[in-house]
């Protein structure tokens, strides 16, 4: 079970979110803020996995507000946002967010990007511009977990679930959980795609 904080002003939007959250076994919703000023005084009084985190809330942006969060437990800061913005993004990751995702993303790729950054990953929407080169170096060197790399490099060998499975000690339901992640991730719907785009972004090695 992955507990989660949402922290976003819009009343209506914080609805929908708990809604989509709460058709998910394996999501709880533990607490809500509207402000960054409620957020200060809720966060500490709860024990949570997942933070998700507007970008601009009426009393202050997050880049800020994540700089006092850290070392403040352990939880996972998931950025959600309208814009796309590089430089942004950059100072929201720089200043401990382990994700980012854009309003327009689908209910998979939600759930996606909380799965991953609650596993320890660094989750960027796709349709989050790569062109500044410092961020896409980070993005090279910190999206994917040891076990992601090693589920990557097992389909490009060309690996069955059942034997990956295996392999990492996992059921086949919880690698089917780690491989739509890594669709999402990477903008794809198929193996060959996913080897594809993550061989041309150096992520394996190609085939």
């Amino acid at each position: 079970m992955i507990s989660i904080v949402l922290v976003e002003d819009h009343a209506v939007v914080r609805a929908g979110l708990r809604e989509l959250l709460e058709k998910r076994a394996d999501f709880q919703v533990v607490g809500e803020a509207g402000t960054l000023t409620e957020a200060r005084r809720l966060l500490p009084t709860l024990a949570h996995d997942v933070t998700i985190l507007d970008l601009d809330l009426p009393d202050g942006q997050a880049e800020h507000f994540l700089t006092r969060l850290r070392g403040r437990g352990s939880q996972a800061v998931l950025i959600l946002s309208m814009h796309i913005d590089p430089k942004r993004v950059r100072d929201c990751l720089d200043a401990g967010a382990r994700g980012y995702l854009v309003k327009s993303a689908t209910p998979e790729e939600f759930y996606a990007a909380i799965t991953a950054v609650h596993a320890g990953s660094l989750y960027l929407h796709r349709d989050v511009s790569y062109s500044a080169s410092d961020l896409y170096a980070r993005v090279h060197t910190s999206l994917l977990t040891d076990r992601e790399r090693k589920v990557l490099t097992a389909i490009a060998e060309g690996q069955t679930n059942e034997a990956i499975a295996k392999m990492l000690g996992i059921s086949v339901s919880r690698l089917k959980s780690h491989i739509r992640s890594l669709f999402s991730r990477f903008g794809v719907n198929d193996r060959i795609s996913l080897i594809r785009d993550a061989s041309a972004k150096g992520f394996i090695e190609a085939p």
